[in-house]
């Protein structure tokens, strides 16, 4: 009977055990979720931040976030992928520039297999580089269709001109500069 009575009291004890770990295991659960959502925040700015530094594109990462006026993460995001394609190509090209001007270097000393192989290295880096900046051009195509919802907007006009008539088709435009505000486009605004 005491041995019944012992495997009872551990088996409730195993259960309460399981209970509190159970609570514990959700209770930190929600305090993850529900109250550190702006460390979460802050650790995800920070990494960003650190893999922009390793690009070595840390200042322009953050410069292009800012004068996008970037929203939210995603837009942070893609301005510093766009940043860091730009870079890329930008190093690229100057790769391409260093490899033709070796190449030059090797024709003049009559060197043609080595001219050859600086001219196949210049290829490479420049489709490299525009690889790069085609990646740049997405992302901020991609930004484009985060803000506007991916729609395009296409405005048809029908202008029917007689004999010896005149038509301008224009947008009205306000300007700020000398015209002092008046429309652009059409007759002037008058």
């Amino acid at each position: 009977m005491a041995i019944q009575h012992a495997c009872r009291d551990d088996a409730l004890a195993v259960r309460d055990v399981a209970s509190i770990a159970g609570t514990a295991r959700r209770d930190y659960k929600r305090q993850v979720v529900e109250e550190a959502a702006g460390v979460l925040e802050h650790q995800a700015s920070s990494d960003a931040m650190d893999l922009a530094a390793r690009a070595d594109v840390l200042a322009l990462a953050l410069e292009m976030a800012n004068s996008i006026n970037a929203k939210n993460r995603a837009e942070k995001l893609l301005a510093h992928q766009a940043v860091t394609m730009h870079t890329l190509g930008m190093n690229l090209v100057a790769r391409a520039q260093n490899e033709i001007d070796r190449a030059d270097r090797h024709a003049n000393s009559g060197n043609v297999q080595w001219r050859q192989v600086a001219n196949v290295e210049a290829a490479r880096a420049t489709n490299a580089a525009a690889r790069a900046f085609s990646a740049f051009s997405d992302a901020m195509l991609t930004l484009q269709k985060l803000r506007t919802g991916g729609k395009q907007v296409v405005q048809v006009q029908h202008v029917t001109v007689k004999e010896g008539g005149q038509a301008v088709v224009g947008q009205n435009v306000r300007s700020s500069g000398k015209s002092g505000g008046r429309k652009r486009g059409g007759r002037g605004g008058k």
